[in-house]
């Protein structure tokens, strides 16, 4: 008697506990929208509230949810803690169908240890559209349709315009420039220039206070000096003085009304550069202090002078 009464027990037992842990899962189903258009997409949700320490196992989700209903994606769990003893676990769906028809969808089937749970079932429709079938005119394929015209659709084209001209500008300018070195180098040079007249008498003066032929260099004193007298050509007159022999110099500005009184002088001082340097001749001494002479009267008497300087010089003579 009392081990049938022990039996009875347990199974009363077993029972209760039972109905306590299966109330402890709840599963729930829900669908945003229970209509749809052919190829249009919605969301199933699928909740569990459970137990924390519970283990419930989900539906292995496929191709298809039933037939007709397709499984485009299936998302990744979410828990939400509800308090220190129940959580919900929720997943969703997405689903699509290409076929018009009204579907049931049976409940999910969710297990729990021995135990196993359906969520409610659901309902889907899905529509197809209207094609009216009644017209029998025959439409032609529409043509091309020029968009219309928005100015900023072509602010990029008119930046790359901008910046191809902007380039082009450029480059012209820099092209001028570089020609303009070539063809006259002097326009471009921002270095003040000494006068031809000016840089001629500050060189005679700097060869004097050298003192070169008082030393015994001749040939390098009488150098200097033609230098400085064909450098003073070559200035004044644009002639290529730096690259002509005497003979060549004298013939080349015998003409000019300029240098005509004082062309002797010039040729003084050539002709004694001469000897010394390719004769190897030593001068006199009247003859090196001569050619200084001559060569700052020749400088003096040949440099051509401003209009103003002339005018002066007329009226001058006009007075006396």
């Amino acid at each position: 008697m009392k081990s049938i009464i022990r039996s009875l027990t347990l199974i009363f037992l077993s029972f209760v506990s039972y109905n306590v842990y299966a109330q402890n899962v709840q599963v729930n189903a829900s669908i945003d929208s229970t209509h749809l258009a052919i190829g249009q997409q919605t969301l199933i949700h699928y909740e569990v509230t459970q137990d924390k320490d519970q283990q419930v196992t989900f539906p292995a989700f496929k191709d298809t949810l039933v037939s007709g209903i397709e499984i485009l994606k299936v998302l990744p769990k979410d828990t939400i803690r509800l308090n220190d003893s129940r959580i919900t676990v929720k997943q969703d769906i997405l689903v699509t169908s290409f076929d018009s028809a009204l579907y049931y969808i049976p409940g999910a089937e969710f297990v729990a240890g021995v135990n196993m749970y359906k969520s409610n079932p659901l309902a889907l429709k899905v529509i197809t559209y209207d094609i009216a079938d009644d017209s029998t005119e025959v439409v032609d394929i529409m043509g091309i349709k020029k968009p219309e015209f928005v100015i900023w659709d072509y602010l990029n084209i008119f930046y790359w315009i901008l910046a191809v001209a902007a380039v082009c500008v450029l480059a012209y300018i820099a092209y001028k420039r570089w020609r303009r070195r070539v063809d006259n180098p002097e326009e471009l040079d921002d270095t003040p220039k000494v006068p031809p007249y000016d840089q001629a008498i500050s060189s005679l003066e700097s060869l004097k206070e050298q003192k070169l032929w008082q030393q015994g260099f001749n040939k390098e004193y009488y150098t200097a000096l033609t230098d400085i007298l064909r450098r003073y050509l070559s200035d004044e007159y644009h002639i290529n003085a730096m690259e002509m022999t005497s003979s060549e110099i004298l013939y080349e500005i015998r003409s000019n009304e300029n240098v005509k009184p004082v062309i002797s002088n010039l040729k003084q001082i050539l002709e004694v550069s001469d000897f010394v340097k390719f004769a190897k001749m030593t001068p006199l001494l009247d003859d090196n202090e001569m050619s200084m002479r001559n060569a700052l009267v020749f400088i003096e008497e040949s440099h051509m002078k401003p209009i103003e300087e002339k005018e002066s010089d007329s009226e001058i003579q006009d007075k006396e």
